[in-house]
């Protein structure tokens, strides 16, 4: 439910990345690695907290990831592939038939971005296609790319009842971050499994808003669970 599609990183990126941890806690020991781990146990709470390097790359932070990605800004991958106990990078060891071939259902919800988005995206028509404009061209989409997104998810998606911005943004967040990754996913595993593979997407909306991280949340969002449509992918 709702998980991430990188599962890549090699131990040798990992452990690149955690430089900047073991540098900010002062326990880079010119590869001393008896002298690393000592150090590391060593540190205090409040030690540990202060040495996390939130803003560096990867994005440990992970802010942003109800909002529109900025190129070059990600979060981490969720699993290494560190040869000992994840053996190759999961969706490629789906094609060679190297996983349990059991039934796998994968699920999102529709407005996974719903929870805690911007909120000043929705001030206007304005602000909402600008802050698309600006985030989309970090990735080098041209202004025709760009016009044509917006017009996929534009104020008409929802009713006058409903607000159509918060709709069209966190259901286009949602679309790049969360629905095409587990979309990508769930088609290689149905590729390579024998066994079934099922997508389903919530896509109902709670009676209320859910307001748990100070946003009235109104539709079918992250941790909100009820029922939607199920595809099966078949061989």
């Amino acid at each position: 439910m709702s998980a991430s599609a990188v599962f890549n990183k090699s131990w040798e990126d990992a452990a690149s990345d955690n430089e900047i941890f073991l540098r900010n806690a002062s326990c880079l020991k010119n590869n001393n690695h008896t002298a690393v781990r000592e150090c590391l146990y060593e540190l205090k709470t409040c030690q540990i907290q202060e040495a996390i390097p939130w803003n560096d790359y990867p994005n440990w932070r992970m802010d942003d990831l109800l909002q529109l990605p900025t190129n070059g800004r990600f979060a981490g991958a969720l699993a290494v592939v560190d040869k000992t106990v994840v053996s190759e990078a999961p969706l490629v060891a789906m094609t060679k038939e190297e996983v349990n071939d059991v039934p796998l259902i994968i699920g999102t919800t529709a407005q996974e971005a719903d929870l805690a988005p911007d909120e000043t995206v929705f001030v206007s028509s304005e602000k909402y296609r600008s802050r698309v404009k600006e985030r989309l061209s970090t990735f080098g989409f041209n202004a025709s790319t760009v016009e044509s997104v917006l017009q996929m998810y534009n104020e008409t998606l929802s009713d006058a009842s409903l607000p159509s911005l918060q709709l069209a943004y966190t259901s286009m967040v949602t679309d790049l971050r969360a629905t095409c990754p587990n979309n990508k996913v769930a088609k290689t595993a149905s590729e390579g499994f024998k066994s079934p593979v099922y997508r389903y997407v919530v896509t109902n909306r709670p009676s209320n808003s859910l307001n748990l991280f100070g946003f009235p949340s109104t539709f079918a969002s992250h941790m909100h669970v009820g029922p939607g449509g199920i595809l099966w992918l078949p061989k």
